[in-house]
């Protein structure tokens, strides 16, 4: 239950964050910007798929040799993960950047969605590569049984930094703005991630002692 609460708790909170934009986006702008939301938000689940699937089969792989005192397979499994998951954002980022006009098109979107959304897609697919690296890493902190730790940095990322940034830029900088705040708090949740993983592999993982079977 207390691993189970975790994901259920983040995932609550995703949920909760673009509930809170798009109520601000329609309060100090007008449909463009929420439809644009949409657009986006709807993409960008499309793609952190493939990451999700990643991280859920990592997690047995790393549980279990963690359970089996195998440091080296604990460390190939995070690794491999990784860079699977930076290769898929990579390509995701190159999407974003180089389509975001035939993106737009598939919704029909009109030529005003086009000239906001297109400047919207290029600067959040800045947020593609350092998230994910943090949603490899939180499944990872829940393999080793550090659901809390997954929470903490999710939950400060979106609602202690997100959140306030984004009206925070909406107020001094526009709406505009808003969509920078995406990427900055990508970056927040990508530096708590490494100095987490750093910790737990200090005081979890670092000192195992091979075992052969």
């Amino acid at each position: 239950l207390s691993l189970g609460i975790s994901p259920f708790i983040m995932q609550s909170t995703e949920s909760l964050v673009m509930i809170t934009l798009n109520s601000g986006l329609q309060r100090y702008g007008n449909d463009l910007y929420v439809g644009a939301m949409t657009i986006i938000s709807s993409i960008m689940q499309f793609m952190s798929m493939p990451l999700m699937g990643l991280g859920q089969g990592a997690q047995p792989i790393i549980s279990y040799n963690y359970g089996a005192r195998k440091k080296q397979r604990i460390t190939d499994a995070v690794r491999v993960a990784t860079v699977m998951a930076l290769a898929i954002m990579a390509a995701g980022t190159l999407v974003f950047e180089l389509g975001a006009g035939p993106l737009l098109g598939l919704f029909n979107a009109s030529p005003a969605m086009h000239a906001m959304g297109e400047p919207a897609f290029r600067i959040i697919a800045l947020s593609f590569l350092p998230a994910a690296v943090g949603i490899v890493m939180s499944s990872v902190f829940q393999a080793l049984g550090e659901g809390l730790i997954s929470l903490v940095m999710s939950a400060t990322r979106q609602l202690v930094f997100l959140l306030p940034l984004a009206f925070l830029l909406a107020k001094f900088s526009g709406l505009a703005a808003v969509w920078a705040s995406i990427p900055l708090a990508e970056v927040v949740g990508f530096a708590l991630a490494l100095l987490f993983y750093r910790h737990i592999y200090n005081h979890k993982i670092a000192h195992i002692e091979t075992v052969q079977f």
